[in-house]
């Protein structure tokens, strides 16, 4: 959404304010998020690669970050790995996904059979299956999840964690089928990490950090208490000035080969 901190702050002032078309407007205003705030030190960063276990995460992605995450320490951050209590969220999150889907295109696959691609009519069936405990279970859930970290972010000024679980994999593949030997069963698997955050309701950004030894971007995502861009934005920038923009080293020019898929 943009290429620096500061320009994805100017955006959000724009965006910023109240609307009379939303039911729950934020009322902080543009000037809460640009010029960006400055952080106060040290900053209390929280490291999960792997959201306790939760998510399996490459092992190449996770090499390229834990010398970002160390190169924190003593620059402004105490980190300390600990992840807050997002048991659960993972499903929550395919539960109310599934359910949105189906809400809003079921009718445009009913009008149009056979246009949606595979995985997006599997998820329809998904949410059309779906009966009134189990959303509420997930709708529960989150409510728990919310205040879990509201909680942990009373010890913390964010959480950090890696953006992606595998590294940017060939344009023909639909996803990963397996993470360092690990199979994922469907579309959604791969993509748990960002998944169990979107269900929290905290702000989230990333920022391009590192690179594998294959000169393949990879990202840390960092996530802040609900309604807190701001401080968000201000840690951001202090680790973007620290990161800097991801070099990638000298690679071979061979192309690399598509993932095997496994059925």
């Amino acid at each position: 959404m943009a290429r620096t901190v500061d320009d994805l702050a100017l955006l959000l002032s724009v965006l910023a304010g109240p609307d009379p078309r939303a039911g729950w407007p934020v009322s902080a205003a543009p000037e809460a998020y640009f010029p960006v705030p400055a952080a106060g030190r040290p900053i209390r960063l929280a490291w999960s690669p792997d959201l306790d276990g939760q998510v399996v995460v490459a092992g190449e992605v996770r090499a390229a970050l834990e010398p970002v995450v160390a190169a924190l320490q003593g620059q402004g951050f105490e980190v300390e790995l600990a992840t807050p209590d997002l048991a659960g969220a993972i499903e929550a999150f395919r539960v109310l996904r599934a359910l949105k889907m189906q809400l809003s295109l079921a009718p445009v696959l009913a009008e149009h059979p056979g246009r949606l691609k595979g995985d997006a009519v599997w998820n329809i069936e998904q949410g059309a299956a779906l009966d009134g405990p189990t959303i509420a279970r997930a709708e529960h859930t989150a409510a728990r999840i919310f205040h879990a970290m509201r909680e942990f972010f009373e010890s913390f000024d964010v959480l950090a964690t890696p953006t992606c679980q595998v590294a940017p994999f060939e344009i023909t593949t639909r996803y990963p089928r397996a993470i360092d030997g690990t199979q994922m069963h469907d579309y959604l698997e791969w993509m748990g990490l960002p998944s169990a955050i979107t269900i929290t309701g905290c702000p989230a950004l990333s920022l391009p950090a590192a690179c594998t030894p294959d000169g393949l971007p990879v990202g840390i995502q960092l996530v802040g208490p609900h309604l807190r861009e701001d401080r968000l934005l201000a840690v951001a920038r202090v680790l973007e000035s620290i990161v800097g923009p991801a070099a990638a080293p000298d690679v071979d020019p061979t192309p690399r080969p598509a993932f095997v898929e496994v059925d």
